[in-house]
């Protein structure tokens, strides 16, 4: 294009080098108050990961859910988080995909609760994507504070 874009990394010239010595990684602290919560939905790498997928090879569908979640306890409360994002696709109509994400932070202090949620509905037709997120805030349950982002964007290749 125009105004490519690129990386220009540095290199070193090989020449035989005595091989580094490095010191032994420092023990983890121990935090007092502190500890990671069990959750049914973690992952091993700590992002979202494929927890079903189905496949309904009549119907040409097929719908993918990822999953992941965690928490610490602290000497001042705790905070913990949940998410699910869903996938779904037709073989016939390849150009109407569905993704759909629920995200959930969960803080517990000393008497009281706060709840960010985040929830993104993002789809397609021939002609337009349609991208919908709702970000919300709840103190012990009760709705504070409620924003939704709703758009339509005309695919470019008509």
């Amino acid at each position: 294009g125009e105004n490519p874009t690129r990386v220009v990394l540095p290199v070193v010239p090989h020449e035989d080098r005595p091989r580094p010595r490095f010191h032994a990684p420092a023990k983890d602290p121990k935090l007092p108050g502190y500890r990671s919560l069990e959750s049914e939905l973690a992952s091993p790498s700590g992002y979202a990961e494929v927890a079903t997928a189905e496949r309904d090879p009549r119907q040409g569908k097929t719908k993918v859910v990822l999953r992941n979640g965690g928490g610490s306890e602290y000497p001042w409360g705790s905070a913990s988080y949940s998410e699910v994002i869903t996938y779904e696709g037709q073989d016939e109509h390849p150009d109407t995909p569905s993704l759909s994400s629920e995200y959930e932070r969960t803080v517990r202090l000393e008497g009281r609760l706060l709840t960010w949620q985040g929830l993104l509905s993002f789809k397609s037709d021939r002609k337009n994507f349609y991208y919908t997120y709702t970000r919300r805030l709840l103190k012990d349950g009760e709705l504070i504070r409620e924003k939704t982002w709703d758009e339509v964007i005309v695919r470019d290749h008509q």
